[in-house]
């Protein structure tokens, strides 16, 4: 770590292994990240490099503690907390060393800020799809006061936040990328690779999160091709798309009613995060969930009766179940989601999702939609991203978002079925067809970005 004097030019080495740095509202002290002690902490030191203090803990020393930046009153420090691929933000007091969870979600919340006032948390989050600018509600001690809300809703990552001393004006980068859709046979049997990859779906802009139809002769996706990112189909070999929803916002992840003649998908369009589904032929739309919390991820059942998503209006992520008209909703668990994952089985009567754990790896678990304890599936050492086979098998996975594995439900080594070796690309989100035949999955490639500034905040 070093410091430079403006007026002179002059450098000056301060102490090794620790990285950003973030000096106090009135210079005195410094606070890094490092991994002096044992696992990634939060220190802070004087402005000369001397009398290193560690301030943060953990009580798991799987979770790295980063970004550190101080509040105004330079009584505390927001951080980044990372387990695996959790990200949360949290808030340290710097005398008392007591550490409260600002925002602790699947979702990766990452580059937290202050507001000059003290009154807010800024950070990015992909909580909404894709990575956009929410600001978070705090108290006097540093946690949550409120629900978080959202800032931007562009289809680009928007990162970065900095704000304006007045606090009334906020930068932050917008990094684009280029998302295809690509598609590997598979042998229905083994869920081999039975030939290369192909390009299914590909423009300069993002087309991801495919889904089958129940015939699998056709793909929904989400698209900003037209400016803003909607819903889109294609038949399965991408030819002739058709945009299905159009409007400001975001429409995000559509999934197949069992008829295939509509859609479900969560959307920012109202304002919040919500639940909509659209009619393939007339083109209707309708808003199943209207709450402030986040509605996100709906699967409809195999009957077409229900439809399970996510949500936090618990407080905290967990999956619920409504009615197909959005009639009848109701939380099914209290575990906690990780990721994106939901999936039906015991033909309808159950959904699989997986289980954050502070303690050690994610759990897959089933729970009946009629009400009762979920209930352990099986050891599988997936993601938050995973599909499973036709006949409930097998399950593909993406690992360090290079490589798709196969693993047997049942037990057993996995394998590696595709990869890219290109280090700017990364894929993610498999999803197998229902006829066992092609696994659809996203690739994605940074494209740049641009400086964007925000304006009139209040």
């Amino acid at each position: 770590m070093w410091t430079i004097a403006l007026s002179s030019r002059k450098e000056s080495r301060l102490f090794e292994n620790a990285f950003h740095p973030s000096f106090s509202p009135d210079g005195s002290r410094i606070a890094v990240d490092a991994s002096w002690a044992g696992p990634r902490r939060i220190w802070t030191v004087d402005a000369r490099g001397r009398n290193p203090e560690q301030v943060s803990t953990d009580v798991s020393e799987a979770v790295a503690h980063l970004r550190p930046r101080w509040s105004p009153d330079s009584r505390r420090i927001v951080f980044q907390s990372v387990e695996g691929t959790r990200f949360g933000v949290r808030v340290v007091d710097v005398a008392s060393k007591a550490t409260v969870r600002v925002v602790d979600e699947p979702y990766a919340s990452l580059d937290p800020v202050w507001s000059p006032n003290g009154r807010f948390i800024y950070f990015s989050s992909y909580r909404g799809g894709g990575i956009n600018l929410w600001r978070v509600p705090v108290g006097a001690e540093g946690a949550a006061a409120g629900p978080a809300q959202q800032l931007t809703t562009g289809a680009g990552q928007d990162v970065q936040p900095s704000l304006a001393r007045d606090g009334r004006k906020l930068a932050f980068a917008t990094l684009k990328q280029n998302a295809d859709l690509w598609k590997l046979p598979l042998s229905p049997d083994t869920g081999r690779p039975a030939g290369p990859g192909e390009e299914v779906v590909a423009t300069t802009r993002e087309d991801s999160r495919g889904n089958w139809s129940p015939d699998a002769r056709r793909i929904a996706f989400n698209s900003d091709r037209s400016g803003d990112m909607n819903v889109w189909i294609a038949s399965s070999d991408g030819a002739a798309p058709r945009q299905i929803t159009r409007g400001a916002g975001g429409d995000f992840q559509p999934t197949w009613s069992q008829d295939g003649s509509r859609l479900a998908f969560f959307s920012s369009r109202s304002g919040h995060l919500n639940v909509w589904t659209a009619e393939l032929e007339s083109g209707r739309l309708t808003q199943l969930t209207r709450n402030r919390s986040i509605d996100i991820n709906p699967f409809y059942s195999p009957d077409g009766r229900s439809i399970a998503y996510v949500s936090d209006q618990g407080g905290r992520l967990e999956v619920w179940a409504m009615n197909a008209d959005g009639s009848g909703a109701r939380p099914l668990t209290s575990t906690g989601v990780l990721g994106h994952f939901l999936r039906w089985t015991g033909g309808g009567t159950k959904i699989v999702y997986r289980c954050p754990s502070f303690g050690g790896a994610a759990r897959t678990l089933e729970v009946p939609l009629d009400g009762g304890e979920p209930q352990p599936l099986a050891e599988v050492a997936g993601g938050a991203h995973m599909s499973f086979s036709p006949d409930f098998s097998k399950v593909l996975d993406v690992v360090g978002h290079k490589t798709i594995w196969i693993s047997p439900l049942a037990g057993g080594s996995p394998e590696p079925v595709f990869e890219f070796d290109d280090p700017d690309v990364r894929i993610d989100y498999p999803v197998w067809s229902p006829d066992g035949r092609w696994v659809l999955f996203d690739r994605f490639r940074p494209q740049g970005g641009d400086v964007w500034l925000m304006e009139n905040l209040d």
